[in-house]
Protein backbone atom coordinates (compact mmCIF):
# COMPACT_ATOMS: atom_id res chain seq x y z
CA UNK A 1 0.00 0.00 0.00
CA UNK A 2 1.49 3.40 -1.01
CA UNK A 3 1.47 6.13 1.57
CA UNK A 4 -1.56 8.31 -0.45
CA UNK A 5 -4.03 4.91 0.12
CA UNK A 6 -2.11 4.62 3.87
CA UNK A 7 -2.67 8.10 4.95
CA UNK A 8 -6.77 7.49 3.36
CA UNK A 9 -6.86 4.73 5.35
CA UNK A 10 -5.91 6.69 8.46
CA UNK A 11 -8.19 9.13 8.06
CA UNK A 12 -11.14 6.74 7.12
CA UNK A 13 -10.85 5.17 10.21
CA UNK A 14 -10.95 8.69 12.42
CA UNK A 15 -13.94 9.07 10.95
CA UNK A 16 -15.78 6.05 10.88
CA UNK A 17 -18.30 6.74 14.07
CA UNK A 18 -19.41 9.37 12.93
CA UNK A 19 -20.33 7.78 9.33
CA UNK A 20 -22.00 4.95 10.93
CA UNK A 21 -24.16 6.85 13.28
CA UNK A 22 -24.77 10.16 11.95
CA UNK A 23 -26.29 11.07 8.45
CA UNK A 24 -24.95 15.05 8.64
CA UNK A 25 -21.53 13.73 9.42
CA UNK A 26 -21.60 11.31 6.10
CA UNK A 27 -21.47 14.46 4.60
CA UNK A 28 -18.82 16.02 6.13
CA UNK A 29 -17.10 12.64 6.09
CA UNK A 30 -16.99 12.58 2.28
CA UNK A 31 -16.00 15.82 1.98
CA UNK A 32 -13.14 14.96 4.33
CA UNK A 33 -11.87 12.71 2.36
CA UNK A 34 -11.92 14.10 -1.10
CA UNK A 35 -10.08 17.16 0.62
CA UNK A 36 -7.13 15.16 2.02
CA UNK A 37 -7.48 13.32 -1.73
CA UNK A 38 -6.80 16.54 -3.47
CA UNK A 39 -4.48 17.88 -1.04
CA UNK A 40 -2.08 14.87 -1.69
CA UNK A 41 -2.68 14.96 -5.50
CA UNK A 42 -2.34 18.43 -6.82
CA UNK A 43 -0.17 21.44 -6.97
CA UNK A 44 0.50 21.73 -3.49
CA UNK A 45 2.88 18.51 -3.88
CA UNK A 46 3.85 19.51 -7.41
CA UNK A 47 7.52 18.69 -7.79
CA UNK A 48 9.89 21.01 -9.75
CA UNK A 49 10.00 21.03 -13.34
CA UNK A 50 11.83 22.20 -16.06
CA UNK A 51 10.61 24.03 -19.19
CA UNK A 52 12.40 23.83 -22.37
CA UNK A 53 12.98 26.73 -24.87
CA UNK A 54 14.54 26.74 -28.03
CA UNK A 55 13.59 29.09 -30.85
CA UNK A 56 14.56 26.59 -33.75
CA UNK A 57 12.97 23.62 -31.80
CA UNK A 58 9.94 21.85 -34.21
CA UNK A 59 8.25 19.53 -32.18
CA UNK A 60 5.35 19.78 -30.13
CA UNK A 61 5.55 22.81 -28.47
CA UNK A 62 4.95 21.72 -25.32
CA UNK A 63 8.20 23.05 -23.43
CA UNK A 64 8.37 19.52 -21.82
CA UNK A 65 11.94 18.29 -23.56
CA UNK A 66 14.39 19.80 -25.41
CA UNK A 67 12.91 18.16 -28.56
CA UNK A 68 9.33 19.65 -27.70
CA UNK A 69 10.94 22.71 -26.90
CA UNK A 70 8.61 26.18 -26.51
CA UNK A 71 9.52 28.60 -29.35
CA UNK A 72 8.58 31.44 -27.37
CA UNK A 73 10.16 32.55 -24.00
CA UNK A 74 6.25 34.40 -22.86
CA UNK A 75 4.51 30.92 -22.76
CA UNK A 76 7.50 29.67 -20.97
CA UNK A 77 7.23 32.15 -18.41
CA UNK A 78 3.44 32.36 -18.31
CA UNK A 79 3.45 28.18 -18.07
CA UNK A 80 6.21 28.63 -14.94
CA UNK A 81 5.10 27.91 -11.06
CA UNK A 82 7.14 28.43 -8.41
CA UNK A 83 10.41 26.31 -8.03
CA UNK A 84 10.38 25.79 -11.42
CA UNK A 85 13.31 25.85 -13.91
CA UNK A 86 13.39 27.63 -17.69
CA UNK A 87 16.17 26.55 -19.78
CA UNK A 88 17.13 28.28 -22.89
CA UNK A 89 18.82 26.97 -25.74
CA UNK A 90 21.04 30.18 -27.65
CA UNK A 91 18.84 32.84 -30.02
CA UNK A 92 16.93 35.86 -30.13
CA UNK A 93 14.22 36.30 -27.83
CA UNK A 94 12.20 39.35 -27.98
CA UNK A 95 9.31 40.49 -25.43
CA UNK A 96 6.47 41.01 -28.51
CA UNK A 97 6.91 41.79 -32.43
CA UNK A 98 5.66 44.67 -34.11
CA UNK A 99 5.96 46.99 -37.51
CA UNK A 100 5.01 49.77 -36.78
CA UNK A 101 5.10 49.65 -32.33
CA UNK A 102 2.51 51.03 -30.43
CA UNK A 103 3.48 52.55 -27.00
CA UNK A 104 1.71 49.22 -25.48
CA UNK A 105 3.69 47.08 -27.40
CA UNK A 106 6.81 48.83 -26.68
CA UNK A 107 5.77 48.22 -22.90
CA UNK A 108 6.23 44.78 -23.13
CA UNK A 109 8.69 43.08 -20.88
CA UNK A 110 9.91 39.48 -20.12
CA UNK A 111 8.07 38.96 -16.50
CA UNK A 112 10.17 37.02 -14.20
CA UNK A 113 7.90 35.66 -11.49
CA UNK A 114 9.08 34.95 -7.76
CA UNK A 115 10.55 31.24 -7.22
CA UNK A 116 11.31 30.89 -10.79
CA UNK A 117 14.77 30.55 -12.07
CA UNK A 118 15.66 31.24 -15.96
CA UNK A 119 18.80 30.31 -17.32
CA UNK A 120 20.33 31.05 -20.63
CA UNK A 121 23.34 29.25 -22.67
CA UNK A 122 22.47 26.09 -23.46
CA UNK A 123 22.90 24.17 -27.01
CA UNK A 124 19.61 23.11 -26.70
CA UNK A 125 20.68 18.72 -25.58
CA UNK A 126 21.83 19.31 -22.53
CA UNK A 127 20.56 16.97 -19.28
CA UNK A 128 22.34 19.07 -16.21
CA UNK A 129 23.03 23.17 -15.75
CA UNK A 130 26.61 22.15 -15.41
CA UNK A 131 26.89 21.24 -19.13
CA UNK A 132 26.55 24.81 -20.27
CA UNK A 133 30.19 25.60 -21.93
CA UNK A 134 31.81 29.16 -20.94
CA UNK A 135 33.65 31.30 -22.28
CA UNK A 136 37.26 32.55 -20.94
CA UNK A 137 35.52 35.39 -18.53
CA UNK A 138 33.04 32.67 -17.34
CA UNK A 139 29.51 33.83 -19.41
CA UNK A 140 27.75 31.92 -21.99
CA UNK A 141 28.83 33.95 -25.04
CA UNK A 142 29.68 30.68 -26.84
CA UNK A 143 25.95 29.60 -26.68
CA UNK A 144 24.59 33.36 -26.72
CA UNK A 145 21.30 33.75 -25.35
CA UNK A 146 19.87 37.22 -26.14
CA UNK A 147 16.99 39.04 -24.55
CA UNK A 148 16.45 41.67 -27.31
CA UNK A 149 14.28 44.68 -27.05
CA UNK A 150 14.66 45.21 -30.60
CA UNK A 151 11.03 44.51 -31.49
CA UNK A 152 10.39 46.97 -34.27
CA UNK A 153 12.22 47.54 -37.33
CA UNK A 154 15.77 46.35 -37.21
CA UNK A 155 17.63 49.53 -37.72
CA UNK A 156 14.98 51.69 -36.15
CA UNK A 157 15.81 51.80 -32.15
CA UNK A 158 13.09 54.12 -31.43
CA UNK A 159 10.31 51.22 -31.69
CA UNK A 160 12.24 49.39 -29.23
CA UNK A 161 10.93 47.66 -25.99
CA UNK A 162 10.94 50.33 -23.07
CA UNK A 163 12.19 47.74 -20.93
CA UNK A 164 13.44 43.73 -21.88
CA UNK A 165 13.07 42.44 -18.52
CA UNK A 166 11.80 42.62 -15.10
CA UNK A 167 11.72 40.90 -11.28
CA UNK A 168 9.16 42.44 -8.86
CA UNK A 169 8.72 41.07 -5.83
CA UNK A 170 10.42 38.18 -6.42
CA UNK A 171 12.44 36.25 -3.21
CA UNK A 172 15.73 35.32 -2.87
CA UNK A 173 14.95 31.56 -4.52
CA UNK A 174 14.11 33.78 -8.18
CA UNK A 175 17.69 34.34 -10.61
CA UNK A 176 18.40 34.90 -13.65
CA UNK A 177 21.95 33.20 -15.27
CA UNK A 178 23.70 33.33 -18.81
CA UNK A 179 21.90 35.91 -20.85
CA UNK A 180 22.82 38.98 -23.20
CA UNK A 181 19.97 41.29 -22.52
CA UNK A 182 20.10 44.55 -25.05
CA UNK A 183 18.76 47.16 -26.51
CA UNK A 184 16.09 48.74 -24.64
CA UNK A 185 15.60 52.42 -25.45
CA UNK A 186 13.55 53.43 -22.06
CA UNK A 187 12.70 57.27 -22.99
CA UNK A 188 12.30 60.46 -20.70
CA UNK A 189 8.09 61.53 -21.54
CA UNK A 190 6.93 65.05 -21.16
CA UNK A 191 5.87 65.80 -18.18
CA UNK A 192 2.72 67.14 -19.93
CA UNK A 193 2.12 63.70 -21.48
CA UNK A 194 1.19 62.93 -17.82
CA UNK A 195 3.65 59.94 -18.23
CA UNK A 196 6.49 59.34 -15.42
CA UNK A 197 10.35 59.67 -16.29
CA UNK A 198 10.88 55.88 -17.32
CA UNK A 199 13.95 53.92 -15.66
CA UNK A 200 15.30 50.87 -16.41
CA UNK A 201 16.34 49.73 -19.66
CA UNK A 202 17.63 46.29 -19.70
CA UNK A 203 16.34 44.88 -16.15
CA UNK A 204 14.40 46.48 -13.46
CA UNK A 205 14.84 45.05 -10.02
CA UNK A 206 11.67 45.81 -7.81
CA UNK A 207 10.96 45.12 -4.23
CA UNK A 208 13.23 41.85 -4.89
CA UNK A 209 15.87 40.10 -3.04
CA UNK A 210 16.68 37.99 -6.42
CA UNK A 211 19.99 36.67 -7.85
CA UNK A 212 21.38 38.00 -11.47
CA UNK A 213 24.42 35.82 -12.20
CA UNK A 214 26.56 35.38 -15.65
CA UNK A 215 24.77 38.05 -17.82
CA UNK A 216 25.94 40.83 -20.59
CA UNK A 217 23.97 44.03 -20.41
CA UNK A 218 24.99 46.11 -23.68
CA UNK A 219 23.60 48.96 -25.25
CA UNK A 220 20.45 49.52 -23.10
CA UNK A 221 19.33 53.15 -22.88
CA UNK A 222 16.91 54.80 -19.75
CA UNK A 223 17.36 58.06 -20.74
CA UNK A 224 17.06 58.80 -17.11
CA UNK A 225 18.36 56.19 -14.57
CA UNK A 226 19.62 53.05 -14.72
CA UNK A 227 20.54 52.18 -18.66
CA UNK A 228 21.80 48.15 -17.76
CA UNK A 229 19.81 47.64 -14.16
CA UNK A 230 17.54 49.80 -12.30
CA UNK A 231 16.82 49.40 -8.92
CA UNK A 232 14.05 49.87 -6.79
CA UNK A 233 13.23 49.31 -2.87
CA UNK A 234 15.48 46.41 -3.72
CA UNK A 235 18.02 43.85 -2.48
CA UNK A 236 19.31 41.48 -5.17
CA UNK A 237 22.42 40.49 -5.69
CA UNK A 238 24.20 41.02 -8.72
CA UNK A 239 27.31 38.63 -9.86
CA UNK A 240 29.67 37.97 -12.59
CA UNK A 241 28.48 40.36 -14.88
CA UNK A 242 29.44 42.84 -17.64
CA UNK A 243 27.74 46.65 -18.36
CA UNK A 244 28.85 47.28 -21.77
CA UNK A 245 28.42 50.63 -24.01
CA UNK A 246 24.74 51.24 -21.83
CA UNK A 247 23.34 55.21 -21.58
CA UNK A 248 21.06 57.19 -19.19
CA UNK A 249 21.31 60.15 -16.99
CA UNK A 250 22.47 58.57 -14.32
CA UNK A 251 23.49 55.07 -13.17
CA UNK A 252 23.89 53.72 -17.19
CA UNK A 253 25.45 50.48 -15.67
CA UNK A 254 22.93 50.41 -12.36
CA UNK A 255 21.18 53.02 -10.44
CA UNK A 256 20.08 52.30 -7.30
CA UNK A 257 17.28 53.98 -5.56
CA UNK A 258 16.76 52.79 -1.70
CA UNK A 259 18.03 49.49 -2.56
CA UNK A 260 20.60 47.64 -0.54
CA UNK A 261 22.35 45.69 -3.37
CA UNK A 262 25.39 43.39 -3.64
CA UNK A 263 27.58 44.20 -6.74
CA UNK A 264 30.26 41.48 -6.98
CA UNK A 265 32.86 40.36 -9.73
CA UNK A 266 31.89 42.54 -12.30
CA UNK A 267 32.82 44.58 -15.46
CA UNK A 268 31.94 48.41 -16.45
CA UNK A 269 33.57 49.35 -19.64
CA UNK A 270 32.18 52.38 -21.61
CA UNK A 271 29.39 53.42 -20.27
CA UNK A 272 28.04 56.81 -20.38
CA UNK A 273 25.84 59.28 -18.28
CA UNK A 274 24.78 62.64 -19.98
CA UNK A 275 21.98 65.39 -19.12
CA UNK A 276 22.29 68.66 -20.35
CA UNK A 277 22.86 69.92 -16.44
CA UNK A 278 24.79 66.85 -15.45
CA UNK A 279 24.85 63.91 -15.70
CA UNK A 280 25.52 60.68 -12.29
CA UNK A 281 27.79 57.88 -11.92
CA UNK A 282 28.47 56.41 -15.36
CA UNK A 283 29.55 52.60 -13.71
CA UNK A 284 26.98 52.73 -10.77
CA UNK A 285 24.79 55.31 -9.05
CA UNK A 286 23.63 54.71 -5.65
CA UNK A 287 20.86 57.21 -4.19
CA UNK A 288 19.88 56.74 -0.68
CA UNK A 289 21.23 52.73 -0.79
CA UNK A 290 23.18 50.85 1.01
CA UNK A 291 25.67 49.16 -1.81
CA UNK A 292 28.35 46.80 -1.03
CA UNK A 293 30.13 46.90 -4.32
CA UNK A 294 33.99 44.73 -4.36
CA UNK A 295 36.46 43.29 -7.04
CA UNK A 296 34.81 45.02 -9.61
CA UNK A 297 36.95 46.51 -12.68
CA UNK A 298 35.40 50.29 -14.02
CA UNK A 299 37.36 50.93 -17.53
CA UNK A 300 36.66 53.65 -20.12
CA UNK A 301 33.33 55.17 -18.44
CA UNK A 302 32.46 58.44 -18.78
CA UNK A 303 30.38 61.09 -17.44
CA UNK A 304 29.45 64.95 -18.22
CA UNK A 305 28.68 65.67 -14.26
CA UNK A 306 29.96 63.47 -11.29
CA UNK A 307 31.66 60.33 -11.00
CA UNK A 308 32.57 59.33 -14.46
CA UNK A 309 32.82 55.55 -12.97
CA UNK A 310 30.89 55.64 -9.71
CA UNK A 311 28.43 58.08 -7.86
CA UNK A 312 27.16 57.67 -4.70
CA UNK A 313 24.69 60.31 -2.68
CA UNK A 314 23.37 59.18 1.19
CA UNK A 315 23.24 55.55 2.79
CA UNK A 316 26.09 53.28 3.82
CA UNK A 317 28.10 51.51 1.13
CA UNK A 318 31.27 49.80 0.74
CA UNK A 319 34.01 49.59 -1.96
CA UNK A 320 36.85 47.08 -1.78
CA UNK A 321 39.12 45.44 -3.86
CA UNK A 322 37.88 47.67 -7.26
CA UNK A 323 40.04 48.70 -10.20
CA UNK A 324 39.80 52.39 -11.89
CA UNK A 325 40.98 52.87 -15.09
CA UNK A 326 40.28 55.99 -17.06
CA UNK A 327 36.94 57.16 -16.46
CA UNK A 328 36.39 60.54 -16.79
CA UNK A 329 34.30 63.20 -15.62
CA UNK A 330 34.38 66.89 -16.46
CA UNK A 331 33.13 67.78 -12.61
CA UNK A 332 34.48 65.68 -9.68
CA UNK A 333 36.44 63.15 -10.86
CA UNK A 334 35.84 58.95 -11.64
CA UNK A 335 34.39 58.59 -7.87
CA UNK A 336 31.96 60.98 -5.93
CA UNK A 337 30.89 60.17 -2.53
CA UNK A 338 28.61 62.56 -0.88
CA UNK A 339 28.69 64.02 2.49
CA UNK A 340 25.59 62.10 3.61
CA UNK A 341 27.73 58.74 2.34
CA UNK A 342 28.99 55.53 4.04
CA UNK A 343 32.45 54.96 4.25
CA UNK A 344 35.51 53.41 1.64
CA UNK A 345 36.95 50.03 2.65
CA UNK A 346 40.80 50.52 2.67
CA UNK A 347 41.61 48.10 0.47
CA UNK A 348 40.87 50.08 -2.78
CA UNK A 349 43.23 49.80 -5.35
CA UNK A 350 42.67 52.64 -7.78
CA UNK A 351 44.33 53.28 -11.23
CA UNK A 352 42.55 56.42 -12.46
CA UNK A 353 42.97 59.34 -14.92
CA UNK A 354 39.84 61.60 -14.51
Amino acid sequence: MNILNLKNVHIARLFKDMYTNHAYCRYNYLLTILGFTLFFSTGLCKAQEIIFVNDDANGANTGLSWNDAFTDLQKALSEAEYGDEIWVASGIYKPTKCNPCTEDQKSIFFDIKSGVRLYGGFKGHELEITERQTDSVNLFSLNNTVLSGNVGIETDSTDNSFTVVRMLNCDSTTSINGFTISSANSPLYEVANNNPMVSGGGLILDRSSAKVQNCLFSKNTAAYSGGGIYCHYDSSSISNCFFNNNFARQGAGIHSFWSEINISNCNFSQNISEHFTAGQGAGIAGNNSNLTIQNVIFQDNQVNGNGGAVYIAGGFSKISNCNFTNNRSNINGGVRWSDLAGQFIPKIICFQIS
